[in-house]
């Protein structure tokens, strides 16, 4: 057995994390088995906002515990039969209670304090008081038992002051050379019977054959809300959105005028789009990830003299003939698209360095 070492990051767990709920893309094509999806869970949202109630915020802003008014778990899953809510945030690693570094702290805190009847408010469901909630991390394994002490002492400091708090668990992933990927779950006893029961305390999701990477597809290739570079997670995108544009292209270029807007760029991107369900994150997505490398690819169009601009986040191509459909073909089927020579990575650093200039100025993103 190989004993290289896979390092993991939190877009690779956030993916893994997809993948056990997603039933679209079948796992003879992922290889992971969609345990929460086998037990009945849905994916509600990724990266969805949850902001604290005035009275929630009033008794712990008094007693001078840490905590950030909103929060966004990585992942919102939810079963609709036993009304049970599932946020999983990913981490690397672990945190202490005591950590110099407080983000983390008021991020559970307030994760922590929202409560299944929290959620199912914000959402607008009918019948909020029915849910519950069970908060997980997710880490790396190793850092599953520290992660797990944290949020313990992090519920009873707010339960001291009355703080109705959810349930707890973390999931430690272990990826193991030429072996496969395994999950291994720790929860509480809570006195709050509708929580996450797992069938298994460790569970392989996944084979890895010899020499094979531990590597996953991913659904979503960019990590939301940092600007930090995944070097896989940006070729995936990269082919994710050459494929969007020729399938969409392809399907009008016998029309002289049409529209594409980037809501079906993304739409034929990532299966998951829809599930981003703040406009913030899907408008950071764009704007650090995405529209720098369609910019490119629009200006290597208009160089072949097709007629093409972005407004309003639609791309609109006119005057479409023979000629102009064969130009635009040949650029598709080119060596220097096909390859992914425009490189996005360079063009989301400069973006992020150049943050003041916009992007297109004659864009309006309301």
């Amino acid at each position: 057995m190989s004993n290289q070492y896979f390092e993991q990051t939190p877009l690779f767990q956030l993916n893994l994390i997809l993948w056990l709920v997603w039933s679209k893309t079948p796992n003879s094509i992922t290889g992971i088995r969609p345990i929460f999806y086998e037990q009945g869970f849905e994916l509600e949202a990724i990266g969805q906002n949850f902001s604290l109630g005035i009275p929630k915020r009033t008794k712990i802003e008094n007693s001078m515990i840490p905590i950030q008014y909103e929060s966004s778990p990585d992942v919102l899953l939810k079963h609709d039969a036993s009304h049970l809510f599932l946020p999983i945030e990913c981490k690397k690693s672990s945190f202490g209670v005591n950590s110099t570094y407080q983000r983390p702290i008021k991020q559970a805190n307030c994760l922590l304090s929202s409560t299944g009847t929290d959620i199912a408010n914000q959402i607008g469901f009918v019948s909020p008081s029915k849910w519950s909630s069970h908060v997980y991390y997710a880490v790396e394994d190793g850092y599953q038992v520290q992660i797990f002490e944290t949020l313990t002492s992090l519920s009873e400091r707010l339960n001291n002051i009355s703080i109705e708090t959810a349930a707890i668990g973390a999931i430690g992933i272990s990826t193991i050379a030429d072996d496969g990927i395994y999950l291994t779950f720790i929860n509480e006893n809570h006195k709050n019977t509708r929580v996450y029961q797992p069938e298994y305390e460790k569970v392989k999701v996944k084979d890895i054959v010899k020499g094979e990477s531990p590597q996953i597809l991913y659904l979503i290739p960019v990590e939301i809300g940092s600007d930090d570079f995944d070097e896989y997670g940006l070729q995936v995108m990269e082919e994710k959105i050459r494929s969007a544009l020729v399938s969409l292209v392809m399907r009008n270029i016998n029309e002289h005028e049409f529209v594409i807007t980037e809501d079906d760029i993304m739409r034929e991107s990532l299966e998951v789009w829809d599930h981003l369900k703040e406009r913030s994150t899907r408008l950071g997505i764009m704007r650090k990830s995405v529209r720098p490398y369609i910019k490119e690819i629009l200006d290597n169009l208009r160089k072949e003299d097709v007629d093409v601009n972005l407004l309003n986040r639609e791309i609109q191509f006119r005057g479409i003939d023979s000629t102009k459909s064969a130009k635009i073909q040949k650029y598709f089927t080119s060596k220097k698209f096909k390859e992914g020579q425009i490189k996005l990575q360079e063009n989301m650093k400069k973006n992020i360095e150049q943050l003041e200039l916009p992007l297109f100025p004659e864009e309006n993103d309301d």
